[in-house]
């Protein structure tokens, strides 16, 4: 039973820029405890590992980083149970499908595509998908994957909002946790 060992919890993290250094610092908080034990994945986007069925894909960061995850955690099950699973972004839990029926999947968030939406030439979408947009795939995947979460811990208020407003994350399921350890 879970009473007569430590908790398991599994942090996924897609690390680059703020989110690298925050996951770091939680890291070296949570690593020596002996009241739990911690796996900790990296998902790098210059990985170049595939996921077992990232194979028959066309290249896409969002299905490979997720179906990455994916056949890692499921690494990690076979060689026991695990608690809870933590993630720094959304791209890890969208390959959860069977998983999040079987563990709690808590999401911390520093920003959404909402938020994000007014800097995309900056970041090239507009040139990489031309007049055609994957928005909408994209947004009722995010409503499934913030749906099934257990818990989503936005960084800020205008993050917590935006997933309350736009992806209709209730209000019960949504703590802020600022980013500072």
């Amino acid at each position: 039973s879970v009473s007569e060992r430590p908790l398991h919890l599994v942090f996924v993290s897609m690390p680059f820029g703020g989110i690298e250094v925050y996951w770091k610092n939680l890291r070296r908080r949570i690593e020596g405890r002996t009241d739990m034990r911690s796996t900790w994945i990296s998902i790098d986007w210059r990985d170049r590992e595939t996921a077992p069925l990232g194979r028959w894909l066309p290249w896409n960061w969002t299905l490979h980083g997720s179906l990455l995850a994916r056949s890692r955690i499921l690494k990690i099950m076979e060689d026991g149970p695990v608690d809870a699973l933590v993630l720094n972004h959304t791209i890890p839990a969208m390959g959860l499908w069977t998983i999040r029926k079987r563990v709690p999947v808590f999401i911390s968030m520093d920003v959404t595509p909402e938020i994000l939406e007014p800097f995309a030439d900056h970041y090239q979408m507009r040139r990489l998908f031309g007049s055609w947009s994957p928005t909408s795939i994209r947004d009722r995947w995010l409503h499934w994957v913030f749906a099934t979460a257990a818990h989503v811990m936005p960084w800020s208020e205008l993050v917590r909002a935006s997933l309350h407003r736009t992806y209709g994350v209730p209000e019960e399921k949504l703590t802020v946790v600022r980013p500072g350890i």
